[in-house]
């Protein structure tokens, strides 16, 4: 909302639109609502007074937003710039009656004189002529700079601009829609997501529709909500395996934009600059490590936890904004719709990921930094930090009722809430000493520092074993590990993190800085963005699982700084949460908490060759690169179309066969287990047997000790190309089939059999078969052959099995494949015919003389 100043400003800049604004207050003194025919302005007047948000539209024509701040603007204007006996219209601060006529009166009767001028002065041709232009300039401004817009074009371009950036929100993340949907099946992205999709499922087998909650506490700890959530929605819309699928693979998209809304709320709503939130938004939209984790069908824990962690922040930022007003009672600050949105968002984060604590931690620096700022402001800290308090107090409620109504969450997970709110009291107490004793500072800073450690040492005594389980679930989260997530963001091989984010936090950094600059002179809703950002670069810098929880914080500081070159430029009119020369960003004070207000876009007047070229050249560094990897980042957690493929297959393959689970499960890579194991049989909980023996097998000599191992564990084996190793297992595998390899001394391995390779050959499958055994005599130590052909499908290959016979010149060969084989023994050949059944069994089958 514009303020008197504001209006003030206006005329100043623009005297010849005091007329102009005079003529419409008098028309809207008159009526209730009107059309711009009925005012005596013509359309670039217009435009502007609207652009500057003096006048709105709703369903029943325009009217002044605040007629009586108007009024003020115009009179504030008129006693600084004409004589002292000119008129003022604010009546409030005349306090004379210096007129016969009322305000009102007054100002109708001026419009009505100049609009009967103008139409004596105008004649008919003239007046549709200036209709006509009218016209053509108002549809121009609607896709204009943004000067001239009418109060009806206003919202449609900005409805249209939000429009824009939810489609190419949406597009960036379902670009892999072949590879989420495939042969009417739902593919989802990765192989985590397979476990949601497991229990998804198994909650729908076990429940009786959306109101059966009793099968919630069955939820798997972890991601209990994330489960809880997805299983309900999927009850809701059908409660099938199939609807499920669907809702896993959507969901992850509707999370992104529930952020990307949360963002454009952060810096419309907190910030008052629907600009930042409308770029912030559009940048977000093309960080290809966002967009990955928010893509279509990639159904893991991360957009749902994004979902949560902006909630707190968007609350938390708020609550920043009420308590910057000193006026309000400690009763005011807090507010019930802020506090509960703050205990809703934490408590769902602490539900929904085990891994909470360490992206809550900032609110207890929040804590600390907030009660720092107000003792040195000689401010109560109990004001500055009561709201955030209570909110917290509700989170602990929530969190601890689901805990102990379905035990959900590991205890040490749920009190991190209530320790944060005990911990928080504690700090303001600490600050509510410190004001009455007058510390400095540094030494109140001191103070906060001995009672963390000290509060930590007490704890430890107290509560070992909870300390140590939640220190244990830290440090998990930056144990080295061989999985691509848990390299840093910034690493060389991820050239320094611009594939995932562009050179979005290369522009966000400096942004960073002096938010952080601000919150620390009293804007505490800069403090609170500020403070996770930095976080998050620091985690990011850590791991790179943590980009997603950085990007939107990147993207609404890339997007105040893009904003911050437009105002340089004098492209954009600058406001307090963007900053620029007569905002209050400039005033040390920060009375405002850093809000700003509403602001015009381009100005077209002041738009040269070297700011546009400027402009133009930011721009598509901030969203070029970024936008460049969107589409490949996306795809990259797709599933393979060898791994699908293969899956499928053994799925048929088992279902033919008739075995059950525990019968057709995949020895796989662990990496795709989830997924192999899904399409077979339905199993997807852990790949946890398949991580801690699958690297084992395929690097061991030792064929028939490993089948002795997994005969009555697996019931199929899945190679996948890799680099070969000599002399292992799986190098025998892949490249005979476990046929006999005479160049590398390799005999035939007899109890695994192939039974597909994928199109691409990239892929093979192996069951385990006890084999058939061929017997037979011949000459003593004579050279027993054996050799078929072996056809699966999109391959075909010759097996080859070599023994010598004994002393006594008998001699037995275990065979995995069924089908005719040639026999050769010394210079004699027949044929011997073995069964599948045998092959099955382990049969003997008899040949050769036996």
């Amino acid at each position: 909302m514009v303020d008197e100043d504001d209006v003030a400003d206006l005329v100043a800049d623009r005297p010849e639109l005091a007329s102009s604004l005079e003529a419409v207050l008098g028309v809207d003194a008159e009526r209730d609502r009107w059309s711009f025919d009925d005012v005596p302005v013509d359309t670039g007047r217009f435009g502007e007074i609207v652009g500057n948000g003096l006048v709105d539209e709703d369903d029943d024509g325009y009217y002044v937003a605040d007629p009586e701040t108007v009024r003020a603007g115009l009179a504030a204007d008129r006693s600084a710039s004409q004589s002292a006996d000119t008129a003022d219209i604010d009546r409030e601060t005349t306090g004379t009656a210096e007129t016969e006529k009322t305000e009102k009166e007054r100002i109708v009767e001026t419009g009505k004189t100049e609009r009967e001028g103008v139409v004596e002065g105008e004649r008919a041709g003239e007046r549709a002529a200036e209709r006509a232009r009218g016209l053509v300039a108002r549809i121009s401004a609607v896709v204009g700079s943004g000067r001239g817009l009418t109060p009806s074009t206003v919202p449609a371009r900005r409805t249209l601009a939000v429009l824009a950036v939810v489609v190419a929100f949406v597009a960036a993340r379902a670009s892999n829609w072949d590879s989420a949907f495939r042969d009417g099946n739902v593919a989802l992205m990765g192989n985590d997501p397979y476990y949601y999709r497991y229990w998804v499922e198994t909650l729908l087998a076990e429940s009786n529709g959306p109101l059966d909650l009793g099968v919630l506490a069955d939820a798997p700890t972890g991601e209990p909500l994330l489960v809880a959530t997805l299983w309900w929605v999927s009850a809701l819309l059908g409660g099938t395996a199939e609807t499920a699928g669907l809702v896993l693979a959507w969901y992850p998209v509707v999370a992104g934009l529930a952020v990307a809304g949360l963002l454009y709320l952060l810096a419309a709503r907190v910030f008052e600059d629907h600009r930042i939130g409308l770029v912030a938004v559009a940048v977000l939209a093309v960080v290809p490590g966002h967009a990955m984790r928010t893509a279509l069908g990639f159904a893991d824990h991360h957009a749902f936890d994004y979902v949560w962690l902006m909630g707190a922040i968007v609350a938390l930022a708020w609550l920043a904004t009420v308590d910057a007003d000193s006026d309000l009672s400690l009763h005011d600050r807090i507010p019930r719709a802020g506090t509960t949105a703050l205990g809703v968002a934490v408590a769902g984060l602490v539900l929904a990921w085990n891994g909470s604590p360490v992206v809550l931690a900032p609110v207890a620096l929040l804590l600390a930094l907030r009660t720092l700022l107000a003792v040195a402001a000689d401010r109560s800290a109990v004001d500055a930090n009561a709201a955030v308090l209570v909110g917290l107090g509700l989170a602990a409620v929530l969190s601890l009722a689901m805990h102990f109504a379905f035990g959900w969450q590991a205890l040490v997970v749920v009190l991190v809430p209530g320790l944060l709110c005990v911990g928080g009291i504690a700090v303001v107490a600490l600050g509510v000493v410190a004001r009455r004793r007058d510390l400095s500072v540094e030494a109140h800073a001191g103070l906060q520092a001995v009672s963390a450690v000290t509060g930590l040492g007490v704890l430890s005594v107290a509560v070992p074993a909870a300390v140590s389980q939640l220190g244990s679930r830290l440090t998990f989260l930056f144990a080295p590990r061989n999985i691509g997530e848990t390299v840093s963001l910034f690493d060389p091989s991820r050239t320094f993190g611009v594939d995932l984010v562009g050179l979005v936090v290369v522009f966000a950094l400096p942004m960073l800085v002096i938010g952080l600059w601000r919150g620390a002179r009293g804007e505490t809703p800069w403090l609170v963005v500020s403070v996770f950002g930095w976080w998050f670069v620091g985690l990011s810098a850590l791991q790179l699982r943590f980009v997603g929880q950085l990007a939107p914080l990147a993207a609404f500081f890339a997007a105040v700084g893009f904003l911050r070159l437009l105002v340089y430029f004098d492209l954009a009119a600058a406001s307090s949460a963007v900053g620029g020369p007569g905002t209050d960003s400039d005033d040390s004070s920060g009375s405002d908490g850093g809000r700003g207000t509403e602001a015009t876009w381009i100005e077209r007047d002041t738009l040269t060759v070297r700011a546009a070229v400027a402009v133009l050249v930011v721009g598509a560094l901030l969203v070029g690169p970024a936008a460049a990897g969107v589409t490949d980042e996306v795809s990259s957690p797709a599933v393979e179309d060898y791994v699908y493929d293969s899956a499928t297959w053994i799925g048929h393959d088992a279902d033919q066969r008739g075995l059950n689970a525990s019968e057709s499960y995949v020895f796989s890579r662990w990496g795709n287990n989830r997924v192999y194991n899904y399409f077979a049989n339905g199993e997807s909980e852990s790949y946890a047997y398949a991580q801690g023996n699958y690297t084992d097998f395929i690097d061991s000599d030792d064929a028939t000790g490993w089948y002795e191992r997994l005969r009555d564990r697996v019931g199929y084996i899945a190679l996948e190309a890799i680099p070969r190793k000599d002399d292992t297992i799986f190098q025998h595998l892949w490249v005979t089939q476990g046929s006999r390899w005479a160049e590398r001394g390799y005999d035939a391995v007899s109890h695994y059999r192939a039974v597909y390779t994928s199109e691409d050959y990239r892929a093979r499958v192996f069951t385990l078969v006890p084999g058939a055994t061929v017997t037979g005599t011949a000459a003593p130590n004579a050279i027993v052959g054996l050799t078929t052909q072996v056809s699966i499908p999109n391959e075909g290959f010759t097996y080859w099995q070599r023994t010598t016979t004994g002393d006594d010149g008998s001699y037995e060969v275990v065979v995995p494949y069924p089908g005719e084989y040639e026999l050769t023994v010394g210079n004699e050949t027949t044929t011997v015919t073995v069964p599948e059944s045998a092959v099955g069994n382990g049969s003997v089958v008899a040949a050769g003389g036996g």
